[in-house]
């Protein structure tokens, strides 16, 4: 694994991911992170915390995005995907560069 933010979404799948490894006889080491290597017991409990603190961190930014998201909403702002596709959208011709000589 490259980056251990990149494995799983929630401490619970984390933990899951990790006990699946460790039973198929195999070793969870991350490549970028040097601190984890899951093997030793002190490290599996570095994993849970830092899990936890990123699930954490994943609801602060959901929440604070979703307030965002309702403030816009009541200004007016129109959420979602309203542009029209590029394939149902009529596309004007590009204009030639001017010539600088």
């Amino acid at each position: 694994m490259t980056r251990l933010d990149r494995l799983a979404r929630s401490t619970r799948d984390l933990l899951h991911m990790l006990d699946t490894i460790a039973k198929a006889g195999a070793r969870f080491r991350s490549l970028g992170d040097k601190w984890g290597d899951a093997t030793p017991t002190h490290r599996r409990l570095t994993l849970t915390i830092l899990g936890g603190l990123a699930e954490f961190e994943h609801g602060l930014i959901r929440a604070r995005t979703g307030e965002d998201r309702e403030r816009a909403k009541a200004r007016g702002v129109q959420m979602g995907d309203s542009l029209p596709s590029r394939a149902t959208s009529a596309r004007k011709p590009a204009k030639p560069l001017p010539t600088t000589r």
